[in-house]
């Protein structure tokens, strides 16, 4: 022990030795607030004069290690997201100035520029502040039922406020923008780009936010294999795919959810009464609209996924774009001449992984089987969506002092967790289906074909489900239907977001 603590001793003095040594800007900063990054241009021209930057930086952007001190700056995911998403727009030159150094990054963003801003920001509001939002939206419903005898002012202002904690939840995450954490220019970007090894092993999850063009940019690909092979190494990271147009998605979710539950208004404005046979047509036939009003637009990004993930089976470095090459690396803008980025990452992918043959092989295999297989909402975003089917409920329970209408609060949870959920990923699948369809046939997805698919699906998933919960309710008390539609609806959900990967173990321990 007395050996060990000399050691450490040692050790920390010629620390403390080595940075004293070094220029002040260059000096780790002792304060209880996130330092502010030094200049990476002073940092960089240091390092120039000792006449090895080429070698050093080739080494760091192959071997994980940092060119320069305070490369590692992060991003609060609020501030990233404020202003609605300017800094998520490739047209806009605002960094903000909020980034600090850190010691270890909490999501890397990587995305493409050439994506939508609108839908990667909305993309990253749901998948940050969705979970937030929906109890917020619930909660002011249930609160709205003790100043209020108007259940229109509960369901809007529900709706309302899970949109609104949704685009501006301050979530405390440290993520890595690059336009954020790295200078644009300069020695600076250089830096930046060279360590960007040390960034990835320093990020605890790498988001993907995919598009149609994610895997066609050089930066895009070389991050992604980058993060999968430091994590065979070692690095304890994961990663999530997530489609932009999620956001997209469960924003038209929760509208249809909303208008479903104010269907039985409608209904007594016409004198249609609320019977089981008309609420059925009705829901129906409201469902089979909404699916034509984005039905399209699902299977165009289910089928564009699976374009993607087809080409990524065939990759190559030739067929990956870099924005240097496209604009024959000279800045559009200040007409400055722009480094090769295609160099650089070739030179790194040789010291990574040996050749490149071996590289565009190590994608086929291990990249391509990180994307999913479907595109279909995960269950957590869907339920976040299908919130204001409880706001109803949660707001009666209240306005009736919290006595009665108990029951109607359970099964409005239980709406929202578990049957509206499970119609949606039904019609998702299907949806899926038609893009496979369409894929494998080449053929053009047209709307009487969504259309046919939708009122299918509709009438298999609502019919079905309706009438087995009808039938439950008949046959045992309210409680225990509940429970035992849980159970099947909880079963199938379950069922549907198991990969097939589980289902071949699955079928394998049958047949033994």
């Amino acid at each position: 022990n007395l050996a060990t603590r000399n050691s450490t001793w040692v050790t920390h003095r010629a620390a403390l030795t080595v940075e004293s040594a070094l220029p002040a800007d260059m000096q780790i900063q002792q304060t209880s607030r996130p330092a502010k990054p030094a200049d990476p241009d002073a940092v960089v021209s240091q390092q120039t004069s000792t006449g090895s930057t080429a070698a050093l930086s080739l080494a760091a952007l192959s071997t994980g290690q940092p060119v320069a001190p305070y490369v590692l700056c992060a991003i609060r995911a609020h501030r990233a997201l404020g202003k609605c998403g300017c800094m998520m727009r490739r047209s806009t030159s605002d960094r903000g100035g909020y980034s600090f150094t850190v010691q270890e990054i909490d999501d890397f963003w990587s995305h493409s520029w050439h994506a939508g801003w609108w839908s990667k920001m909305t993309t990253l509001w749901l998948y940050y502040n969705g979970a937030p939002a929906a109890l917020v939206g619930v909660l002011i419903a249930f609160v709205c039922g003790f100043f209020t005898v108007y259940e229109e002012i509960a369901m809007l202002a529900g709706f309302a406020s899970l949109h609104v904690v949704a685009a501006f939840w301050p979530t405390s995450r440290c993520v890595f923008l690059d336009k954020a954490c790295i200078p644009q220019n300069g020695a600076g970007k250089r830096a930046g780009i060279l360590s960007l090894g040390f960034i990835l092993r320093s990020s605890r999850t790498m988001l993907c936010l995919w598009d149609e063009t994610y895997f066609t940019r050089l930066w895009c690909v070389f991050e992604c294999a980058a993060f999968l092979h430091l994590r065979e190494q070692g690095h304890a990271g994961r990663i999530v795919v997530m489609p932009t147009y999620y956001g997209f998605l469960s924003c038209c979710i929760s509208a249809c959810s909303f208008a479903f539950k104010r269907m039985h208004v409608v209904l007594g404005y016409l004198g249609l009464g609320d019977s089981f046979v008309v609420v059925l047509s009705c829901s129906l036939v409201a469902l089979v609209c909404c699916a034509l009003l984005f039905g399209r637009f699902v299977s165009n990004r289910a089928r564009a996924f699976m374009i993607q993930k087809q080409r990524l089976q065939d990759f190559s470095m030739d067929s990956v774009r870099s924005f240097c090459c496209d604009v024959g690396h000279t800045h559009p803008e200040s007409g400055k001449h722009l480094q090769c980025d295609r160099l650089l990452i070739e030179q790194a992918v040789k010291d990574w992984f040996g050749s490149i043959p071996l590289f565009e092989s190590y994608v086929v295999n291990t990249v391509c089987r990180q994307v999913p297989d479907s595109s279909a909402m995960p269950y957590l975003y869907l339920a976040v969506a299908c919130s204001p089917v409880l706001h109803v409920q949660v707001y009666r329970w209240s306005a009736a002092g919290l006595e009665c209408c108990y029951d109607a609060a359970v099964y409005g949870l239980f709406e929202a967790m578990f049957s509206a959920p499970l119609i949606w990923n039904v019609m998702f699948k299907g949806f899926n289906l038609v893009a496979a369809h369409t894929l494998t046939t080449e053929s053009k997805m047209c709307l009487c074909t969504i259309f046919v698919v939708s009122l299918i699906v509709c009438i298999l998933s609502v019919g079905a489900l309706l009438a087995v919960q009808n039938l439950v309710f008949a046959w045992f008390g309210f409680h225990e239907a509940l429970a035992i539609l849980s159970l099947i609806e909880g079963s199938v959900l379950a069922a549907m977001y198991l990969p097939r990967s589980v289902w071949r173990k699955l079928c394998g321990c049958f047949r033994r």
